[in-house]
């Protein structure tokens, strides 16, 4: 036991004193997993877990029932699976407490979109300064299509008075190009949004770290006029 403290010390003072550069995926694990489990070896659970899903992303992209069949307690599986949209937390937070350089909204809205894997539909409301004023998931689907409510986007819209609005949904299939389905929709929402005052700057197709932007299609520009 006593060899194990110091090694899980000794792990830990160099994460403390030079980050994760050196760190192999692995190691990480390792290191994530002494806050979570006492008094076993978890450089072999976190080899275990590597082996079984093939990559540091996809164990925490992994479900719970999943994790938990490499061993590993419910507790630990939902500490995993916590890392991901906390990230995106810290991202957004970030981005939100930005006085000046780049203030993309596409650096605002990837990071949300970190470890999904069920489509939904992602809204971003404006002030007429271009400050962020409400952001939200407003739609949840199946993987491969979601439900969007245009009349509840319109009314947080005028709720928060919004001058503009973006919106952003991912496509797990990771092909970015916009279906029919999402081209109808953002025509609709257009609509709906131009008709209480509110700019529909943009909708975003998330796939993987990549935002798609539809206005920027020759053939669809016309929607965001």
């Amino acid at each position: 036991m006593k060899e194990k403290n110091e090694h899980r010390d000794k792990v830990k003072k160099t994460f403390a004193e030079n980050g994760l550069d050196d760190f192999q995926d692995q190691q990480v694990l390792e290191l994530m997993l002494f806050y979570c489990i006492h008094g076993k070896d978890t450089s072999e659970i976190a080899h275990a877990l590597l082996d079984r899903f093939g990559s540091f992303s996809a164990v925490l992209d992994a479900p719970v029932e999943s994790l938990t069949e490499c061993g590993i307690s419910y507790n630990t599986a939902a500490f995993l699976k916590m890392i991901p949209p906390l990230c995106a937390r810290y991202h957004q937070d970030r981005y939100l407490q930005k006085k000046d350089g780049d203030k993309s909204i596409e650096n605002f809205i990837l990071p949300y979109f970190i470890g999904q894997n069920e489509e939904q539909l992602f809204l971003v409301l404006l002030d007429g300064k271009g400050k962020i004023v409400f952001y939200q998931v407003v739609s949840r689907g199946t993987r491969f299509a979601s439900s969007v409510n245009i009349q509840k986007i319109v009314h947080l819209g005028v709720q928060h008075h919004a001058a503009c609005a973006v919106i952003a949904h991912n496509h797990p299939s990771g092909i970015g190009l916009p279906s029919e389905n999402d081209i109808r929709m953002t025509a609709s929402l257009q609509k709906a949004l131009k008709s209480v005052g509110i700019v529909l700057l943009d909708h975003y197709i998330v796939t993987g770290m990549e935002c798609h932007s539809i206005s920027k299609i020759k053939q669809y520009k016309k929607l965001f006029l």
